[in-house]
């Protein structure tokens, strides 16, 4: 039985509150989204590319759909599986899947459990196929390939779950790939919490560099990561790739010794303003196949009187040392994108028992993401395009809207009151033109 809330206002005795206004919901902007998906022609890739192990004798939902529909609670910003008994009689959503129903809580844990190993593999390949649609569509021929690691906390006992030194807590350690040009993900995988940075990083990497070294151009690839990287494993690979790469070094007692043999003190015991100044090194320690070249950073604070030191590492033999610089300090921008996967995606949302369920979980929410940055780079404005996903959802996703009947025909009705009703309308113009 419903339970009618009816709530007069203090304020004003004459306006009463109640909770049952009809075929409404908030959700009206998602025909954003399952029109773009259409043009994409996204069903069919799932149905063609993803082959479930269903032994399911009489179900109400497809494999396809659950999938679907975990994507837009996604998307719409519903975090728990919980949200799915709330959206299964949401009129929107039945209206976009062509359901009486959708699936409840219980239907999409099942899925998530029946999601095998080899359904993980097709899941990433959709996740590259989004990144190629934005590769060709912006005729790109160069990409930069942003590598980080990123904690997920954990509260239990989930499998794999370990204490991390570094951030303190427990959790997993996932790896994580974005193209810094378009902000597109394109790859990532959860590891167990205790392992350390670089772990397993030339077999993440290699499969990324082989597929876009053999992209329909002929694509100039650097790879950029932290000094949690910093593997002579790692720079062998982007050789062999015929890849450029950019890598920050720990500082060491033998690289600050030869950076204190370069700088240039002066006579002024402290300086009243900053020095910096750049010198090229010549190294290479014993876990390196061959020498690289070892660009440092001496900064001299005002009112300091020794030197900090910054080290990168790099096969960009003829670009000037103050470019290679501002180039490192680029990559800044993918800790915004990790955020955003995280917080808006809910890519921390790592509480299942299972591992397996876990990696499931990484995964769609990877998807997710990409669906809607390559939705940003293609559908949305040169002006919109920056927008953070909670952005979206409030202009373009959680719209209110009361659905409306007639015989064969649904209507979708948004309010004419829409503060962002000219850039719903100027979205939807560009999805049609795709």
């Amino acid at each position: 039985m419903t339970i009618l809330h009816k709530t007069r206002l203090h304020n004003n005795h004459n306006i009463q509150i109640i909770n049952n206004g009809g075929n409404f919901t908030a959700n009206g902007g998602l025909s954003l989204v399952s029109e773009y998906l259409d043009k994409l022609g996204f069903s069919k890739l799932i149905n063609h590319q993803i082959h479930f192990d269903d032994s399911r004798k009489f179900n109400q939902h497809s494999n396809s759909d659950i999938l679907l529909q975990i994507l837009f609670q996604l998307i719409a910003g519903y975090k728990n599986d919980s949200s799915a008994n709330f959206l299964q009689n949401d009129p929107a959503l039945k209206v976009l899947f062509n359901k009486k129903k959708l699936a409840s809580q219980p239907t999409v844990s099942r899925f998530l459990k029946r999601v095998t190993q080899d359904n993980i593999t097709e899941f990433s390949d959709i996740i590259q196929y989004l990144v190629d649609l934005v590769l060709e569509k912006n005729n790109q021929q160069e990409m930069i390939i942003d590598v980080d690691s990123t904690h997920t906390d954990t509260y239990g006992y989930q499998e794999n779950a370990n204490f991390n030194a570094h951030y303190q807590t427990n959790g997993y350690h996932p790896l994580i790939a974005f193209d810094g040009m378009t902000g597109m993900l394109l790859a990532t995988k959860l590891r167990p919490g205790n392992v350390y940075t670089s772990n397993g990083i030339v077999d993440f990497i290699n499969p990324i560099l082989s597929h876009y070294r053999n992209h329909s151009c002929d694509m100039n690839i650097l790879v950029r990561g932290d000094s949690g990287f910093s593997s002579g494993e790692l720079y062998q690979s982007c050789d062999d790739q015929k890849c450029k790469f950019l890598i920050k070094l720990k500082a060491n007692t033998k690289l600050q010794n030869m950076a204190e043999h370069n700088v240039q003190y002066g006579n002024v015991p402290i300086v009243e303003s900053s020095k910096i100044q750049y010198f090229e090194l010549k190294y290479q320690p014993d876990t390196w196949a061959k020498p690289y070249r070892v660009v440092l950073k001496a900064v001299r604070p005002a009112g300091e009187l020794f030197f900090s030191y910054e080290f990168l590492v790099t096969n960009l033999y003829s670009i000037d040392i103050t470019d290679v610089f501002k180039m490192y300090h680029n990559r800044g921008i993918v800790e915004n994108s990790i955020k955003e996967i995280k917080d808006g995606f809910f890519m921390n949302k790592t509480d299942s028992h299972s591992f397996r369920v876990n990696t499931v979980r990484t995964i769609l929410s990877s998807l997710a993401f990409n669906i809607v940055q390559s939705m940003k780079c293609l559908a949305l404005p040169a002006t919109e395009s920056c927008k953070q996903i909670n952005t979206l959802r409030l202009q373009l996703f959680r719209i209110p809207a009361k659905i409306i009947r007639h015989s064969r025909s649904k209507i979708i009705q948004l309010s004419r009151f829409n503060v962002y009703d000219r850039l719903f309308w100027r979205v939807l113009e560009r999805i049609e033109m795709i």
